[in-house]
């Protein structure tokens, strides 16, 4: 790996983790694929994520990598759900959450 592949793959996994993040807003919106342009939503953000984590997996552990992009987005996810569609938030969501950021340290140590 060169010096500037680290960042590189990292930026690539953020930029994928918020794709899917995206794309589940666009599948709420969709109502069941009800809504076409939300319906659209959810296959380009979900295919532009997969393309950049793809380009990503090739260069660490598919463990480590699918793990903090599927981490990060849940978190997004969970945030923007909060944002976007008023969903509460719990003492439950929020530990859960903390779970899911400890595990994907723990993974990248």
């Amino acid at each position: 790996m060169t010096p500037g592949e680290p960042r590189l793959v990292l930026a690539l996994n953020v930029a994928a983790a918020f794709g899917y993040a995206f794309g589940a807003l666009c599948m709420k919106a969709a109502d069941g694929f009800q809504r076409p342009i939300a319906s659209v939503g959810v296959f380009v953000c979900f295919g532009a994520a997969a393309a950049l984590q793809t380009l990503a997996m090739k260069h660490q552990d598919v463990g480590v990598g699918y793990t903090l992009v599927l981490g990060l987005e849940a978190t997004v996810a969970a945030l923007l759900g909060v944002l976007v569609f008023r969903e509460p938030v719990t003492a439950a969501r929020l530990g859960g959450i903390a779970l899911v950021v400890l595990g994907v340290w723990c993974l990248r140590r």
